[in-house]
């Protein structure tokens, strides 16, 4: 309710109704059950609306213009302010309306940094919305000025997302984070390919930094619907494509490999084979790389990261070249433990340089903390004892410097591992619930599940047998429900 002690009496009025939480659902859908206050308030204060539209009603025109705009953002800084009030309104002088509706608390001033941002209550914005909606043209007009200007902020953050100049880039993403859902939602409904393509590398970087995998995979889903209603064309084929390899290396990330995992890379198999487009095309060969190792096929894997190392080598592209030796060493983890060492080693090495990600779409845990780990967990199989614990290590601190969830839940899991066979059940114990938590605050089921049998082994070796027992086969249990990768086997059976 915003703290509005109008909002609040009403609200308490009908807690005669309804319990508190069955209040807060209907509110959070809309708010007129708030419907009228006491009969002894002032006609003004007897709703909600009625206390916001007696204060509307006493804005000048241009006031209320700019109130309707306003209402569009979820917070916004002046320039931002300005240019979409020029492109749908016309000329403006928009700072002493704008400084009159902070002063009279229908807008909200917060220090941003070195600028001001402005926000509504959510009550406020919803009446000046509707009152902007009572006026379809201008309604219309100034949602697309402000779905125009946000794509324009995304492309113009794109050059600095592959550059060192990524995590600035990423950080003013976030920052106008709901604005950018808000311009994303339009263009969908527009049906808007152009615009839409103008969004989504920044959206998909900033999704993928932060682990919000599910999110991530709805923007596909979006955009694979806007598709499917568009003229074809080789270059949409193309986009189709790489999508759909997106999407299902997504989903594998989010749950495992089940079978809505198998049916999405069928599909962006049929359409490899079916497309004119150039096989040698990062997203889709990493993608499918990613697949054949989490299906246990090593020849098909490190088929691909041989043609990666190709590319990245004819484009002069370091972070290619890197992936590309990675594959290969994931590939053959169990095959050739001298190739793949050796590929692991040059894939790190590649990887310190810090080179551009060149990459659209990538997802799922760092490569240069996956290429840690499986150097850890050969050298460990190798006997290299202190080595692989070194190298399980820094992939651990790797994962937590760049803070990207999906990275550290993989590493956790790794360092659990490590760790059980060292006999440092407590240092399993503390992997285990951090993943644990880690996987619940970002919807990771698989690592859930994991973060479980790792608790369930460590409470074991630390004396309570028939706990620990209880938790593992449960794990067990699930892990098995949520049709995991197979390459995963063999440890869920060592523990």
């Amino acid at each position: 309710l915003d703290g509005l002690p109008v909002a609040i009496e009403l609200a308490a009025a009908r807690l005669n109704l309804f319990t508190p939480a069955d209040l807060l659902v209907r509110l959070k859908d809309r708010l007129d059950v708030l419907g009228a206050g006491g009969r002894d308030l002032p006609d003004r204060q007897r709703t909600l609306w009625g206390a916001i539209g007696w204060s509307y009603e006493l804005l000048d025109d241009t006031e209320r213009d700019l109130l309707g705009v306003v209402s569009v953002f979820s917070s916004a800084n002046l320039s931002a302010l300005e240019s979409v009030v020029a492109a749908s309104l016309g000329s403006m002088f928009v700072l002493d309306p704008l400084s009159s509706l902070v002063d009279k608390s229908l807008v909200q001033s917060r220090e941003d940094g070195s600028s001001q941002r402005f926000s509504m209550l959510r009550m406020i914005r919803e009446y000046a919305s509707e009152r902007l909606a009572d006026t379809p043209d201008r309604d219309q007009a100034v949602r697309e000025a402000h779905a125009h200007h946000f794509c324009s902020f995304a492309l113009e953050l794109q050059d600095r997302l592959h550059s060192s100049e990524r995590d600035s880039a990423l950080r003013d993403l976030e920052s106008e984070l709901d604005n950018l859902r808000t311009a994303w939602r339009f263009w969908v409904d527009r049906g808007d390919l152009e615009q839409l393509f103008n969004l989504i590398d920044g959206l998909w970087a900033l999704h993928e930094a932060k682990g919000w995998y599910h999110a991530a995979i709805e923007l596909t889903r979006d955009m694979l619907g806007v598709l499917a209603t568009s003229e074809p064309s080789p270059e949409l084929a193309a986009e189709e494509l790489t999508l759909r390899i997106s999407l299902a290396r997504a989903l594998m990330a989010v749950g495992g490999y089940n079978v809505e995992v198998e049916e999405a890379f069928t599909r962006a198999l049929e359409l490899s084979e079916a497309s004119d487009t150039p096989a040698q095309k990062f997203p889709v060969l990493r993608a499918l790389a990613s697949y054949y190792v989490q299906t246990a096929n090593p020849d098909a894997a490190a088929g691909i990261g041989k043609q990666l190392v190709e590319l990245g080598e004819q484009q002069g592209d370091q972070s290619i070249l890197a992936e590309g030796h990675y594959v290969i060493g994931a590939a053959m983890l169990f095959a050739d433990v001298g190739v793949s060492l050796a590929n692991l080693d040059r894939a790190i090495e590649l990887f310190e340089l810090k080179a551009p990600i060149s990459n659209r779409f990538r997802l799922g845990p760092n490569s240069g903390v996956l290429a840690r780990t499986a150097s850890g967990l050969m050298l460990w199989q190798c006997g290299a004892l202190e080595r692989g614990v070194s190298r399980i290590n820094e992939a651990l601190e790797l994962a937590r410097a760049i803070d990207h969830p999906s990275s550290i839940a993989y590493a956790l899991y790794h360092s659990g591992l490590i760790a059980i066979n060292r006999g440092r059940f407590a240092e399993c114990l503390e992997n285990a619930r951090e993943l644990a938590e880690l996987s619940d605050a970002n919807d990771y089921p698989l690592w859930a599940t994991l973060a479980k049998l790792l608790e369930g082994v460590a409470i074991s070796g630390l004396g309570k047998a028939d706990e620990g027992l209880v938790l593992t086969e449960a794990a067990v249990d699930l892990y098995q429900g949520l049709t995991p990768p197979p390459v995963f086997w063999p440890f869920i059976l060592m523990l």
